[in-house]
């Protein structure tokens, strides 16, 4: 019986024939940020990467989370991405640099 409700509601959001992308689309990201990217500016508004500021009236819904870490090296890319799972708590993150060997004199 429960196995029936959950394949019921398992789709009923209809996310499930989500895709990412957007026509014309040359490239998609390879990394855990999918989408657009967008920030809060040092002047109180919402932005694009590009600098192009949000309405105030536009409303964005999140339709899904991951808690992440990752390992960045020198040149500014990431080493390793480390996905947690639901309940997993976050690594230790001062011993995970302390175990980092120091780099070039």
């Amino acid at each position: 019986m429960k196995n029936d409700l959950t394949n019921k509601l398992k789709n009923v959001d209809g996310f499930d024939t989500f895709e990412d992308g957007v026509e014309g689309e040359k490239q998609r990201a390879s990394g855990p940020i999918q989408g657009t990217l967008i920030k809060f500016t040092n002047t109180g508004e919402w932005a694009f990467r590009d600098d192009e500021i949000l309405p105030d009236d536009l409303e964005l819904v999140a339709i899904d989370i991951a808690r992440i870490v990752q390992k960045w090296g020198a040149d500014h890319q990431p080493l390793e991405t480390i996905y947690l799972k639901n309940g997993e708590k976050f690594p230790d993150l001062t011993r995970m640099n302390d175990e980092v060997p120091d780099g070039p004199a």
